[in-house]
């Protein structure tokens, strides 16, 4: 139900949004995460988020102008192993606002803020079901994130992808 929620959601924007916005862009990525090392301590071993490939979805609209709106979820590829033992995956998603200035017609730059989450998901290997029949083999630690970031001056034509960097500011807990 959730799935179909989502792809209804997605298909109603896709109409939608275009009527009264600029500029809708949808992409697919991946990258790799960077960190500083954990300053918790499990014996020898130091737990980290870095390193792996994550893949994900993301988009933004122009509304007015050239501010809008952005938002971005991406997970790892590939489950981790917290503490040398638990198996885990990150999952990353934000919302933020935009400001894409075109500097002429074919070059542009954008900035962009907002918040998100960070959903670290522990697989246990049994599956914890709701009172609603749904089922799930994990539990999740959630923490709250700002979200900065900027793309570099890049050529905007047509169907061209650029290059992006983002920087997630993780709360302080």
């Amino acid at each position: 139900m959730r799935k179909l929620s989502a792809v209804a959601a997605l298909c109603c924007i896709w109409i939608i949004a275009p009527a009264n916005t600029q500029q809708v862009d949808v992409a697919f990525g991946g990258g790799s995460l960077s960190s500083a090392g954990s300053s918790f301590n499990l014996g020898n071993f130091v737990p980290s988020e870095a390193g792996g490939t994550f893949v994900g979805f993301s988009g933004n609209v122009l509304i007015k102008g050239d501010l809008g709106a952005e938002g971005e979820v991406f997970w790892r590829a590939s489950q981790n192993l917290y503490a040398g033992q638990i198996p885990d995956r990150p999952v990353f998603w934000d919302f933020s606002a935009i400001y894409a200035p075109r500097f002429n017609r074919f070059l542009g730059a954008e900035v962009l803020a907002g918040i998100g989450a960070e959903s670290v998901r522990f697989y246990s290997g049994n599956y914890n079901c709701d009172i609603y029949g749904n089922c799930s083999n994990y539990v999740s630690s959630n923490h709250f994130m700002g979200d900065v970031g900027r793309r570099n001056p890049h050529l905007r034509l047509p169907k061209l992808l650029c290059a992006a960097g983002d920087a997630a500011l993780p709360a302080a807990q």
